[in-house]
Order: C-alpha cells, then structure tokens, then sequence
C-alpha cells in the first residue's frame, strides 16, 4: 500500500512539473534584464582598437545600456576604462580613461543623466587577458561598465 501511495505522489508531481520551463531565469520573471544572459544588457564591455573611438559594433550596447538607465534612475553605474600592458602606465591610464569617456559622452548623448554614471581609469590594472600577443592586448583595451 506504501509503495502505490508513493508512486502516486510521484506521479502527481511529475504531471504537476510537466511543460514548465526549468531554466533557472525566464526573462520576463527575471524582473531585473541585466540577469538575462539572451539580452544584449549582459554585455558589459566595450572593445577598442588602438584609439578612443567607439566601434560600431559596440554602439548597439551603449543604445541598450541607455535606455536601461533612462528607465532606471535608480541605477548607477562605473564605466571603467582598462588599457593593455604595454607602454607606460601614465600613458596607459591617459587612454583608458579617454575610452571610458567616450563612453560616458555617449551616453550622455543618448539621454542618461551625468549623476548616474562616473568614468574611470585604472589602465593596465585589473588585465583580462595575460600576455603580449595581440589577442590578450586587444582583450585588455576596453571600457567596462560596472552596475
């Protein structure tokens, strides 16, 4: 009798689970996008080439990044420039910190108050990418942004 009553409750809650979504973050119950891998606000850095200008590439991010902050003025953010390894840091620190204002005027172009943001530099710092092929100091010229 144990046993049928067992295999009853397994089999009401396995139809009870049946057809649901398991994933652990279905973007409209989410409530926050910025935890929604699929949505472009997941992207939070911006790469540069060798100069302080904005891809195109990466313009689409800042627009999502904007109008998130535009809806949310309760939200602030750090846009952190970062620079490769090479060269001298006050050098480094210099263009990364143009990076992240270009960014920060970017979207001060795009509507987003000045008080909900800060641009900083902390050059060839806080490296994603160990090592001098180009690969790592492409990786490691970028602009963060920090919610």
């Amino acid at each position: 009798m144990k046993k049928i009553f067992l295999l009853l409750i397994i089999l009401f809650c396995s139809e009870l689970s049946f057809g649901q979504n398991n994933s652990q973050c279905d973007p409209p119950s989410c409530g926050d996008p910025l935890n929604d891998p699929t949505n472009l606000l997941s992207k939070r850095s911006i790469y540069f080439d060798q100069s302080f200008y904005i891809r195109e590439e990466f313009k689409p991010v800042i627009e999502a990044h904007a109008k998130y902050l535009i809806s949310r003025k309760d939200r602030k953010i750090i846009i952190q420039g970062n620079s490769e390894d090479r060269g001298m840091s006050e050098i480094s620190l210099a263009l990364s910190l143009k990076c992240a204002e270009s960014v920060r005027r970017a979207l001060i172009q795009l509507g987003v108050p000045e008080s909900q943001m800060e641009a900083i530099s902390v050059g060839k710092e806080k490296a994603r990418r160990l090592g001098r092929n180009e690969a790592a100091l492409a990786e490691n010229r970028r602009v963060d942004i920090i919610y």
